[in-house]
């Protein structure tokens, strides 16, 4: 399993699980009940886009904040406090898209963006490790 420390300048956002299956990568964090403080997923999209690297909220089962970045590492779009799709409410049927186009997207638990200030424009740093069972 590939994981990934994700910093915006120096400060450290995240410890997450790199999607790098195209199933993992459209289940995202479906189906997990909470997230903690620092977890998430980071989505490589096969290309750099606007209108085909969105994420939908199909499934989920808690709110969460989604940075997405462009292939020099820049935040293009931040979108908070997602909340998951609900059949009894059509605001949640939607795909967020990002403003601009990226190559990645992290999902996180809902407010961890708000309370590290991260801003569009902020260069993000990824470093990748393996974790053995």
């Amino acid at each position: 399993m590939l994981f990934c420390k994700v910093f915006v300048g120096e400060r450290f956002v995240a410890d997450v699980k790199v999607a790098l299956r195209r199933e993992e990568k459209v289940r995202g964090l479906q189906g997990i009940n909470k997230l903690k403080e620092r977890d998430g997923l980071l989505i490589p999209f096969n290309k750099v886009s606007r209108f085909r690297n969105g994420i939908w909220m199909f499934r989920m089962k808690t709110s969460i904040d989604v940075v997405f970045v462009d292939e020099s590492l820049n935040i293009v779009d931040i979108r908070e406090n997602l909340r998951p799709f609900s059949f009894f409410n059509p605001l949640t049927w939607k795909i967020y898209f990002p403003k601009k186009p990226c190559k990645y997207a992290i999902e996180l638990k809902s407010s961890v963006c708000r309370k590290l200030n991260l801003k569009v424009g902020e260069r993000v740093n990824f470093y990748f490790y393996q974790k053995r069972h």
